[in-house]
């Protein structure tokens, strides 16, 4: 094939990429399904004509006199008669048009073969049959009935059809010459004698004149030179390709073609070129294609993720299954490549062949989460060793370090720049959404979205308008109460932007433009999600499997992994915010609970090789994950409804976790020097606490975890109000801070102007590290100085650090305020306050409130306690107030003697585990009490707290 065909096929391909291809569908298109030609029709007319017109051969005169002497009913009859309307179907060829998908299709046929492929084929084409249509288009493709159809009743055939053309058609002859102007038009089904060919470019290139773009029409016919020179001087590029170079090119590549539903060798020719069209490449490297692909777009793009099935050749992609480690095509480029590979010869032939792309190619793979092609292994282990000299630290990868230092100055060289009018245009706006400023963000995208648009560089005018839109919300969120910016005039701007209508305007390729179509109708997205869903059950099916001894070793993890890989790369090395939909979130929280399900699985083995599938340490990806991707609240939940108790971190998540405290208190002590401003404080707070979720469940000692409290006293300072008080408490017990915190800490926990009962813990083990130091709280010098003094159990749990003045106002203040047995008891027996005597006592017991709160069994605490007392010599006065109790109170009754209580249908399931443990595996002997345990604690959420100790004894 010569290159002049080389380069027409390369323009029509690049015509149908950018979505500027137009098909004018001739007369031969039909004539494949059998209806006759043009020919054949005017014969038809001319037998019903006078003997005297035999010899006529005006065509045009010809269909003139018979639509005069019969009539315009038995003209139409006539016509439809001979080109069989209604009694044929499309061929091959018209649904070989369609694969080219053509933003347009132009044709002078009257029949509706196009509209009925284009039914089949389920594509969406607007049908104009006459000017009345234009204004109602509905799609953004067309189908122009040029010469009308029979539907309409409009067919132009006649002499006077063609004259008055202009008159009865206008606003299709002028939208057709729009296009003639500004698109690719390649000519199908046309001879070079067709008289609508001549007519149509005649009167096209009378008014566009230089302005007509260049043509194309196919022909399966040899040109000579001479008449190949008059077709260019006329603006026709003869498209001609030999047939046996199409064989031989679909006999190679394996492309299938069922050229013989065919009967004509013209229709089987003609089939056969546009399968070509559609399936040549120039290149038939695989690599060196895919390589060169990325390469046209790197400047706008540098993520397609699951869009690579749109951009590799249908014939080199029998197969499409993006896992959790590659891509597998089935390839036969690949299939080759790999046979290549088995020998030294073939190693060092692939070594020279793509010296300079591998790396490249590495590069595209590391990015788009396929490691491997086929089981080709693209991303090797030399390449993640040298990761940071391919692909450099970013802004975004110093957020998710919380480096706010290198990433300030980051963003302080970016502001200092000029744009460059490619995608790392994108950065800065980017990271200031990360960072939580949606109206500087937004102002950015806007001014890009001029630029980018003025330079033609339509991939990142999309991506700016796109972000526009998705921090919508978050620039009204950010601008609620500033009255200096308009921001209902902003939200209305952005709500007018219609994307799939300007995506579907924008000259950019064809594959990439059926990415951000999935983008916009979440599509990929939602694909995940579904996966997700699906083997985030069957993870955690497998751990109930595993617990109850089971073993399974699967992909579902691996598998499941990829879905948060793939979509937080498309989103963050493409700058395009696509992770703040609820799409997306789900998808993270479904990969989450897999992850920690699959972490907690048990190690089930069978034999030296078989044991269960699951992620033994976490890692720094999937702490990256829980620790910015899902909110606190979220993450809680999941620990506690999963039954998350222990997790143990890899290497690199201990030096990620390390490094992120470590920062974090470098972010506090530069914001309070004033060097910058934690803009995004919420999102800051949400880290901060989920690092304390998983610090307080690692089962290893890491010394460095105490920096984390500085941030956490930063972060009370600043009156943020957290719900958060379980998880601070168990920090505090796991992790004691130094002094100096634990003084601080306490100072905000007492003195903040809201606090949950749940944060008692944390205070009492702060005022023991007090204690421990000899320090005691100096901002309380009596009382009145302790906020919500009838709060009991809040003051009794820094008791122990007061002063001895203000423990004696406080104990004569308790004396004088407290009236119930719960209360009573709690002080004494869990802080140590010296109140419990005679006459507090025996006003207690009158009147007893034990009605239950959620967490607390008042009446079966109460009781355990008054056992212990009365056990206790020191309190000999209070005994006989004990036992006059007792024998009104079946519970206290039990405490007093477990052993020998006879009344075994009265014990409740919880007094046995309020006993000591060689009690309780006592009265374990007893079969009735033991399954009632077995049941409590099995199902009760009190009971689930002691679970495995209780467990045990069982």
């Amino acid at each position: 094939m010569n290159n002049v065909q080389l380069s027409n096929i390369q323009h029509i391909q690049d015509a149908c990429k950018q979505d500027k291809l137009v098909i004018f569908v001739g007369a031969g298109v039909s004539a494949n399904s059998g209806v006759p030609l043009w020919g054949r029709l005017i014969e038809s007319l001319k037998q019903d004509l006078p003997e005297a017109l035999k010899e006529e051969t005006d065509a045009l005169k010809i269909a003139q006199l018979y639509k005069d002497s019969r009539g315009d009913k038995e003209y139409i009859e006539k016509i439809k008669e001979t080109l069989m309307y209604g009694k044929t179907s499309p061929n091959l060829i018209h649904y070989a048009i369609l694969d080219l998908k053509p933003c347009h299709i132009i044709t002078t046929n009257y029949d509706d073969l196009i509209e009925q492929a284009v039914l089949q084929k389920f594509q969406q084409y607007y049908v104009i049959r006459r000017d009345a249509d234009l204004p109602y288009v509905q799609y953004q493709n067309t189908l122009i009935k040029m010469h009308g159809d029979f539907e309409a009743n409009n067919i132009v055939l006649t002499e006077n059809d063609y004259y008055n053309y202009s008159t009865n058609f206008p606003l299709i002859q002028s939208y057709v010459q729009s296009l003639f102007a500004s698109k690719l038009i390649l000519f199908v089904g046309f001879s070079f004698n067709d008289i609508n060919l001549k007519i149509i470019l005649n009167s096209v290139s009378n008014i566009l004149q230089e302005n007509m773009q260049r043509v194309y029409l196919l022909t399966d016919n040899d040109v000579d030179p001479i008449q190949r020179t008059y077709y260019e001087n006329k603006s026709i590029n003869i498209v001609s390709i030999c047939p046996d170079d199409i064989d031989n090119y679909l006999c190679k590549y394996n492309i299938k073609v069922d050229s013989e539903q065919l009967v004509a060798k013209v229709g089987k020719v003609l089939y056969k070129q546009l399968v070509f069209i559609n399936s040549f490449r120039k290149n038939q490297d695989l690599i060196k294609y895919i390589c060169n692909y990325i390469d046209s777009y790197k400047d706008e793009i540098r993520v397609l993720g699951d869009g690579f099935r749109y951009i590799i050749p249908q014939n080199e992609q029998l197969h499409w299954n993006y896992h959790s480690s590659g891509l597998q095509i089935e390839s036969p480029y690949v299939k080759n490549i790999k046979n290549q590979l088995k020998t030294f010869a073939g190693r060092r032939k692939f070594v020279i062949q793509y010296g300079g792309d591998i790396v490249e190619l590495r590069k595209q793979a590391y990015l788009n989460r396929f490691f491997s092609l086929d089981d080709l292994k693209l991303v090797n282990e030399t390449f993640l060793r040298h990761l940071n000299e391919y692909i450099p630290y970013r802004s975004v990868e110093y957020f998710y370090d919380l480096d706010y230092t290198n990433l300030w100055n980051r963003i302080r060289v970016l502001r200092a720049k000029g744009y460059k009018y490619n995608i790392d245009d994108l950065e800065l706006p980017f990271i200031l959404y990360r960072l939580g400023d949606y109206y500087q963000s937004y102002l950015m995208y806007k001014e890009l979205a001029v630029i980018t648009w003025k330079y033609k560089k339509y991939i990142l005018y999309f991506i700016c308008m796109y972000n526009m839109y998705s921090i919508r919300y978050g620039v009204q969120h950010q601008l609620f109460e500033r009255e200096d910016v308009d921001v209902w005039s902003i939200l209305k701007e952005i709500e007018a932007f219609d994307l799939p209508s300007i995506l579907n305007k924008l000259p950019i390729d064809a594959g990439i433009k059926h990415v951000f179509e999935d983008l916009l109708s979440y599509r990929s997205q939602g694909n995940k999600l579904v996966e997700s869903e699906s083997f985030k059950e069957k993870i955690t099916s497998q751990r109930k499997s595993a617990e109850r001894g089971g073993r399974s070793m699967n992909s579902n993890i691996y598998l499941l992994e990829s879905k948060f890989y793939q979509d937080f790369s498309f989103c963050n090395d493409n700058y395009i915010i696509c992770d703040n939909n609820r799409f997306s979130q789900t998808l993270y929280h479904n990969v989450i609970i897999g992850i920690l399900n699959s972490h907690v699985t048990p190690a089930v083995k069978r034999g030296k090789y078989f044991q269960n599938t699951r992620i033994e340490k976490l890692t720094k990806e999937h702490l990256l994950l829980l620790l910015f991707h899902i909110s606190s609240k979220e993450l809680l939940e999941i620990m506690r409804q999963y039954d998350i108790k222990n997790l143990t971190l890899g290497q690199d998540a201990c030096k990620y976790l390390i490094r992120l405290i470590e920062n974090s208190s470098h972010i506090i002590k530069q914001s309070n020097d004033g060097s910058y401003k934690i803009i995004n404080e919420e999102l800051f707070r949400k880290v901060v606490q989920n690092i304390m979720i998983i610090v307080n469940r690692i089962d290893s000692e890491m010394p460095e975890i105490y920096n984390i409290y500085p941030t956490v006293n930063y972060l009370l300072g600043i009156q943020y109000f957290w719900s958060f008080d379980n998880e601070l408490s168990t920090l505090v017990y796991k992790y004691k801070p130094g002094i100096d915190d634990a003084i601080l800490l306490l100072n905000h926990l007492i003195f903040r102007s809201y606090r949950q009962n749940t944060i008692h813990r944390a205070i009492f083990n702060l005022s023991l590290i007090l204690k421990e130091h000899g320090k005691e709280m100096e901002d309380i010098h009596s009382i009145e100085d302790i906020p919500e003094k009838n709060n009991y159990f809040f003051v009794g749990s820094f008791f122990s650090v007061l002063t001895i003045h203000v423990q004696r106002e406080i104990v004569a203040y308790f004396k004088q305020s407290i009236h119930g047995l719960y209360t009573l008891l709690v002080l004494y027996e869990n802080y140590r306050i010296p109140i419990l005597e005679e006459d507090l006592l025996r006003k207690a017991l009158k009147t007893p409130d034990f009605s239950d709160d959620t967490y607390v069994n008042k009446e079966v605490f109460s009781c355990s306690v008054l056992r212990r007392v009365r056990k206790n010599d020191k309190h000999q006065s209070l005994h006989s107030l004990i036992d006059d109790f007792a024998v009104r109170n079946e519970c206290l009754q039990f405490f007093l003697n477990p052993i020998e209580f006879e009344k075994i249908d009265k014990i409740e399931p919880v007094w046995v585990c309020y006993c000591e443990d060689w009690i309780i595996q006592n009265l374990l002997e007893n079969r009735v009490i033991k399954e009632k345990v077995k049941e409590y604690i099995t199902n009760d959420t009190l009971g689930k707290w002691e679970f495995d100790h209780m467990w045990k004894l069982l």
